[in-house]
């Protein structure tokens, strides 16, 4: 129930976003960053319904990353808008320039 809860939020947000997209736009770039494996959080069961229902919507393009580094990587000038489907950030401890990647991010507007 707690799972079905929180895909449906997630999906209520991300269909949020896509309010005011015209047919023949470029779609809204999506990135679910997910892993770290924990009892509590069964993302391997879970990411794929995300993604599943993200993509049912052509106005999304949604992709998967299983990296939390990838955050060092500048992913603001590739995705709109980030889902964090991850365990925690405690171990491991994402590296300080993926940590400032994620602050440039929402710095800079994206959702």
């Amino acid at each position: 129930m707690r799972i079905q809860l929180r895909v449906c939020l997630t999906v209520l947000l991300f269909s949020g976003l896509a309010i005011g997209v015209i047919a023949g736009e470029k779609p809204i770039r999506i990135l679910i960053v997910t892993g770290e494996d924990y009892p509590g959080h069964k993302w391997r069961e879970t990411t794929p319904l995300v993604r599943s229902i993200l993509s049912q919507k052509e106005y999304f393009d949604v992709r998967v990353c299983e990296d939390i580094e990838i955050f060092a990587a500048a992913p603001e000038l590739r995705y709109d808008a980030i889902v964090l489907h991850y365990c925690n950030w405690e171990s491991p401890m994402p590296s300080l320039a993926a940590r400032e990647g994620l602050a440039r991010f929402v710095s800079s507007g994206k959702g």
